[in-house]
């Protein structure tokens, strides 16, 4: 999940339908809204310029301006994450394969079959992650 989305997801049950609506809409064409004044907006989405002020203002930012301004960001490392995931994936499973290869070659035999003999013999199974 990027920024933006982490920054707002908690704040949206604050907002009202009509606030909401417009949040949608903002999430829906972030570049067209990113170019846009409150005003159009306001316009765009039936609602009023102090509609879309309260929106931000509930949302955790100063204002309009500062809404547009990280949904701009959003855009620009949608776009940069985009580019380099479909250019560096290759290296990043390498890596993965490497990690599980050296991870398994540490693991003796025996300890590794106990494991198994205990996962088969287990009544209930739980993982827990992090990260």
């Amino acid at each position: 999940m990027n920024h933006l989305y982490k920054r707002i997801q908690y704040k949206i049950p604050e907002l009202n339908r009509v606030e909401r609506t417009v949040l949608n809409y903002c999430l829906r064409a972030p570049e067209k809204v990113s170019e846009m004044t409150a005003d159009e907006l306001a316009s765009q989405t039936y609602t009023s310029q102090a509609t879309i002020s309260r929106m931000a203002k509930k949302l955790g930012f100063t204002g309009f301006q500062e809404f547009k301004f990280s949904l701009k960001n959003y855009q620009t490392l949608e776009r940069k994450s985009s580019t380099q995931a479909s250019l560096g994936l290759s290296p990043l499973i390498k890596q993965m394969i490497d990690q599980l290869t050296t991870s398994l070659s540490m693991i003796e035999e025996a300890d590794f079959q106990r494991a198994v003999e205990m996962l088969q013999q287990a009544q209930r199974i739980e993982f827990f992650a992090l990260g």
